[in-house]
């Protein structure tokens, strides 16, 4: 099976995902349960142009390793 690269996870509503983000760091990061790498699969934002911004750099992204 061919895989598709990780795509971002944008979460807007940093009051509201904050004690998800605080969960996974701690008991299992820290835990072990989990792989550093995988917190960077998402972003929380509180801002719809920085959400905006994150997905134009994904296509710029996208865009470079396909015309490669």
């Amino acid at each position: 099976h061919k895989r598709i690269p990780a795509l971002p996870l944008i979460l807007i509503g940093v009051d509201y995902w904050q004690p998800l983000v605080d969960w996974m760091k701690n008991p299992l990061l820290s835990g072990g349960y989990i792989d550093p790498e995988y917190l960077q699969f998402f972003q929380v934002t509180d801002s719809i142009e920085h959400a905006g911004n994150i997905l134009v750099n994904l296509c710029d992204q996208y865009k470079a390793h396909v015309t490669k």
